[in-house]
């Protein structure tokens, strides 16, 4: 991570933290692994990268709930006698919503980018009706004058 850093390559800093939020997550070391993924959250915010701040909602939500489960399963933990289940199981959701948000604001870019294309596509194509529509004229002009 350190010779990203100092390249400042952005998608390669965000991969890092998101891997190391991953291992830590699949060790069952939620404190860590929420750590790593805030610091992967902060980064996509800062780099303005909303493909990456979208999956750092969505790894949030996974971490936040698969957290959630692991205390549910666990017979001696007290749930009434802890508030960490349900501020959890808030988090997750709020980290959801996010996530599809962000998809939706997507979505909507990427249709606008399709429309825009699609009436670039279309310019270019009245272009060149209009440049066929001079062409016939002009040849109709020609034949018109040679056969005067």
């Amino acid at each position: 991570m350190h010779e990203s850093e100092q390249a400042n390559l952005h998608d390669d800093i965000l991969y890092c933290y998101r891997f190391l939020a991953e291992c830590y997550l699949y060790k069952n070391q939620f404190t860590i692994s929420e750590k790593y993924h805030l610091k992967f959250l902060t980064l996509a915010k800062t780099y303005s990268n909303n493909e990456r701040l979208e999956q750092a909602y969505a790894c949030l939500a996974y971490m936040y709930w698969l957290w959630f489960s692991y205390l549910q399963d666990d017979i001696l933990y007290d749930e009434q006698c802890d508030e960490l289940p349900r501020s959890l199981r808030e988090k997750s959701f709020e980290a959801a919503e996010k996530s599809l948000e962000i998809i939706n604001q997507l979505e909507i870019q990427n249709r606008e980018r399709t429309f825009v294309r699609n009436k670039d596509r279309q310019d270019i194509e009245n272009d060149l009706a209009l440049r066929r529509v001079r062409s016939y004229i002009n040849i109709g002009k020609k034949q018109k004058l040679t056969k005067n």
